[in-house]
């Protein structure tokens, strides 16, 4: 069964104060939190864990790191006591001791990849995972346009990896999620497809209703006709 997962890539302290508040009483079955730094994800974003702690006391969290500095950030988020860690292929050269030091503190190690990085990458690590999030734009700013590859590239891996937890960030609207689900992915991340609603959770509850399989409700859309990630 696939999953919709709310993404916080916040741009200053309140916003992600907000999103926090927006996300917490529609009890997500897991929140992914964006860590940009402006080097490897860019523009930096602004994430604080002591904030997330608190705001998300008791929700499932996925810290997901576009960060250069991929060790120090592990030690800082830890502290949040998160389900999963989600690091960059791309940011190390060898990704297999950083994901085994994750899982042998607790934590599910997913690993990552931008779509310009060839599933090749990482086909030696998936092993070692349990969760390979397809980033379907450049690392960093929320609200880019998804790229169409991706579609395939999630297909052509859940064909070899069928019992693979397969995710998709960045650009996701409304039309593309059955053609996601279609190729094999199994977690939806949305960051502006629900913030830049007009009514977030309204848009959250619809984007759910289809992951989980249904139809939109009546003939309800995002008011900017957007529904992007």
């Amino acid at each position: 069964m696939a999953i919709l997962v709310p993404a916080l890539n916040a741009s200053t302290e309140q916003e992600l104060l907000d999103r926090c508040r927006i996300i917490r009483p529609l009890a997500p079955p897991l929140v992914q939190v964006d860590v940009s730094d402006g080097v490897f994800g860019v523009p930096k974003n602004v994430a604080v864990p002591s904030l997330v702690a608190r705001e998300l006391h008791g929700v499932r969290l996925d810290i997901h790191l576009m960060v250069h500095d991929v060790v120090g950030a592990i030690g800082e988020w830890r502290s949040v006591m998160p389900e999963r860690i989600t690091v960059h292929c791309e940011a190390l050269a060898d990704p297999r001791p950083l994901l085994a030091e994750i899982l042998e503190g607790g934590v599910t190690p997913g690993l990552a990849l931008g779509p310009d990085t060839k599933t090749e990458r990482v086909e030696p690590f998936l092993y070692a995972i349990d969760f390979l999030l397809f980033v379907s734009v450049p690392p960093g700013r929320s609200g880019q346009p998804f790229d169409p590859r991706t579609i395939e590239r999630v297909r052509a891996v859940r064909e070899t990896h069928p019992g693979l937890n397969i995710g998709v960030d960045g650009g996701v609207t409304a039309a593309l999620i059955p053609e996601l689900l279609g190729a094999g992915a199994t977690t939806i991340c949305a960051a502006s497809a629900i913030f830049d609603a007009n009514d977030p959770r309204e848009a959250y509850k619809e984007l759910k209703r289809l992951v989980d399989g249904g139809p939109p409700e009546g003939s309800r859309s995002d008011p900017k006709g957007t529904l992007e990630s």
